[in-house]
């Protein structure tokens, strides 16, 4: 690319920051520790725990194989859609309720009974700002597990590795490695760079949601025309298509052509991030985002390759840590409530 092109993008992309803003929403925190018994010393380590899932959580083609996890039958872990499999529904260790399905009349319909032993689980991943709260879930769940980072168990879209392999955020405060201790970029990196050539991408499809991004996005892009920079739209809200059965050959696009993509979410929410900006950061592109996230989890390029990593989290990674969870509350880990779940679960 020309020096002077290069000189554009960074003047039209400091222009262009200025039309972009952050939602940034402060959920009220309700949790308040509850003296409930969470040691049941009549049970043994080895016998089985049964998770009933009250509400539609997981797709059908995950409850088929489910059971089968690995990590499920070590554990000795059994999840079921089965309401009477038990006899009664105070058997079960743990029900989880997902926030998708609390607006279909039936799962509006609350156990009749239940003990103080037992685990009623929040499950959200979706936004509250697409699926607010209900008043009759106040001071009912006494586990969350959710994208907000306060949540007892975090079930949010994005994962963030070290060069370890583990698993270190996000998190409320993330402790990144100085940028002046990272190693630098080396020359695969510096060529993919050097051989990008477009400004920036976006594949989007839903061209009507509620926080209005494709307004933000239209004003974005007239100011980078002025540069002469050009932005490729691609699915049904632009004029570009990439068919959905050869997505990866549309992601190595992202890796080849364009310096920045379009990372913007369809809702606004505290703590709530999809595999968006991922499509940017693992196809050495620069996500320019649009959220009610805090993003600095999320920064330093290009450096970060060589010391983080990104990743979408499995299906199964999520009910393995929650039968885990369930386990660990038999012994050592204290229940809670959440009093105002409205407050609480608010964007």
């Amino acid at each position: 690319m020309a020096k002077s092109f290069k000189f554009e993008v960074t003047k039209c992309m400091m222009t262009c920051a200025g039309l972009l803003f952050q939602a940034w929403l402060i959920a009220s925190v309700g949790l308040d520790s509850l003296p409930v018994l969470s040691k049941r010393i009549e049970e043994t380590p080895s016998r089985m725990i049964h998770l009933l899932l009250w509400t539609h959580v997981y797709p059908d083609d995950v409850l088929e194989k489910i059971n089968n996890y690995k990590c499920l039958v070590v554990m000795n872990c059994h999840v079921t859609t089965n309401k009477t499999l038990l006899g009664n529904i105070t058997n079960f260790d743990a029900l989880l309720y997902g926030i998708s399905a609390f607006y279909e009349d039936q799962s509006r319909i609350l156990p009749m009974s239940r003990t103080r032993s037992q685990i009623y689980v929040f499950f959200g991943h979706e936004s509250s700002n697409y699926y607010p709260a209900l008043k009759q879930y106040d001071d009912f769940f006494n586990t969350s597990f959710s994208y907000k980072l306060n949540s007892d168990l975090y079930g949010g879209f994005v994962i963030i590795k070290n060069s370890n392999g583990e698993i270190i955020g996000p998190r409320k405060i993330m402790h990144w490695m100085r940028y002046e201790d990272m190693l630098p970029i080396n020359d695969t990196i510096k060529t993919k760079l050097a051989n990008k050539k477009v400004a920036a991408a976006w594949f989007v499809s839903n061209c009507t949601p509620r926080n209005k991004r494709n307004s933000v996005f239209k004003l974005i892009k007239q100011e980078m025309l002025k540069y002469g920079m050009t932005v490729d739209v691609y699915g049904g809200c632009g004029d570009k298509s990439c068919p959905r059965n050869i997505m990866d050959d549309c992601w190595k696009l992202i890796e080849t052509d364009y310096y920045f993509y379009f990372a913007f979410e369809n809702a606004m929410g505290e703590d709530y991030v999809t595999e968006k900006p991922l499509h940017a950061l693992n196809h050495y592109a620069i996500p320019v985002v649009y959220g009610g996230a805090n993003y600095t989890r999320y920064n330093d390029f290009f450096k970060w390759h060589n010391h983080y990593s990104y990743a979408m989290r499995k299906k199964s990674d999520s009910v393995c840590e929650l039968c885990n969870y369930v386990k660990r509350m038999e012994v050592e880990v204290e229940s809670k409530v959440i009093r105002d779940f409205v407050n609480w679960w608010k964007p």
